[in-house]
């Protein structure tokens, strides 16, 4: 039978824990890189079945390029799964169509050794029973833009199904690949949950994304997204994501 592993990194990550662990309940397991939260984010990790946690710490805060290391040494060790996904803790991703994901990486032919997410932004939402499938989130930069290869979303389109024993390896940020076989007539969809409480993404982007850079990424200019971004700028944010297309079914 296909087995699939789910990796990604945790640091104090409760509150999306919780809805990570119920969204990839049907992977045979979720490699769980833990680093010393002040949250309940083990905790809630631990509850989960078919979670394993390896717990890592990085030497001088969040650093990108050892991130992108630990990553690809995970996809490249000899293991029993036949896909391996590669997301963030805000990343939920499903299949293009109505398949379960693992009957839909079963329709994926031999020669195809990565797939796609096409990321969008979620801003309101209260748990993911509240995301209606048959009306797609807004999408992430270019909001309402059906155009996945525009300028502005083609840099979101990120590769996070790894054929096991492809070889491929992920870039900075997984959002490239080294080498890999893309087929684009395969991909999964995707959200980002991050914004979907201002108040929650405030303490998400200050403390535990602004605050936490390495100085060797600030001097790189990774993770550049995070390293001036200011609550006012995120609350403005979200306020002007007020009345984008309502998705919560009421």
């Amino acid at each position: 039978m296909l087995r699939v592993q789910v990796i990604c990194f945790f640091y104090n990550e409760e509150t999306l824990a919780r809805l990570f662990v119920q969204h990839y309940a049907w992977a045979d397991r979720i490699l769980a890189v833990v680093s010393r939260s002040t949250d309940r984010t083990r905790e809630v990790l631990e509850s989960a079945p078919n979670v394993r946690i390896f717990d890592f710490e990085f030497p001088n805060g969040m650093d990108d390029q050892i991130k992108t290391q630990v990553v690809n040494d995970l996809l490249t060790v000899r293991s029993i799964y036949h896909w391996k996904i590669v997301v963030d803790a805000d990343e939920f991703i499903w299949p293009h169509g109505r398949l379960s994901p693992r009957s839909y990486l079963e329709t994926v032919p031999q020669s195809v050794t990565v797939l796609e997410a096409r990321m969008r932004n979620v801003f309101r939402h209260h748990s993911e029973a509240d995301l209606d499938l048959d009306r797609p989130p807004v999408l992430q930069r270019c909001f309402g833009d059906p155009d996945f290869h525009s300028l502005e979303n083609r840099q979101y389109q990120k590769p996070i199904v790894i054929r096991s024993g492809s070889g491929v390896l992920l870039g900075l940020g997984n959002h490239t690949q080294a080498r890999g076989v893309f087929d684009h007539s395969f991909w999964f969809d995707g959200t980002h949950w991050q914004n979907a409480d201002p108040s929650f993404a405030v303490a998400r982007r200050t403390r535990d994304r602004r605050d936490r850079q390495s100085a060797e990424n600030l001097a790189g200019g990774y993770g550049v997204q995070n390293h001036s971004v200011t609550e006012e700028e995120i609350l403005a944010l979200c306020e002007s994501r007020r009345n984008c297309p309502k998705i919560i079914r009421t």
